[in-house]
């Protein structure tokens, strides 16, 4: 029987390494984080007291209420969610969702439509907590949908 030497030695850890991609990916976050603080910032700074993103929205929804009729109803959800995501604008709003109460009655919408209509309707002035009595009427007409 022949014994043969055995080293207990351990190989040396290798140094840890950056991929590019990590770097990469590490700077991109950094700019982001960077741009969003920074915008934070200037925003106060500046004195701004919302973002110019909300005034685009609003703006494109102004901009619905006054186009066509069909183009109302087929974008009535994105619609009402700026009416009911931003409460304070809801008096700039207020003839799309007047144009939208005479659309729930169109005869030639079909049934399904017009639940769907008055619902989604329903649900934004309901949010809304408004003491507006056109706006309550269209409510109260739509709950029979």
């Amino acid at each position: 029987m022949e014994l043969k030497p055995v080293y207990l030695v351990q190989p040396e850890p290798e140094a840890r390494t950056f991929s590019r991609r990590t770097l990469v990916l590490g700077l991109a976050a950094a700019a982001l984080g960077g741009a969003a603080v920074g915008s934070v910032t200037t925003g106060a700074v500046l004195g701004w007291k919302r973002s110019p993103a909300l005034d685009a929205q609003v703006q494109w929804a102004i901009d619905l209420q006054e186009g066509p009729i069909d183009e109302l109803r087929a974008r009535h959800l994105d619609f009402l969610a700026i009416v009911a995501g931003f409460p304070s604008h809801a008096s700039l709003l207020r003839s799309g969702l007047r144009r939208l109460g005479h659309a729930v009655d169109d005869p030639n919408l079909p049934d399904s439509e017009s639940r769907a209509l008055a619902q989604a309707l329903r649900t934004a002035i309901d949010a809304l907590r408004t003491s507006d009595p056109e706006l309550l009427e269209i409510a109260r007409r739509t709950r029979g949908r």
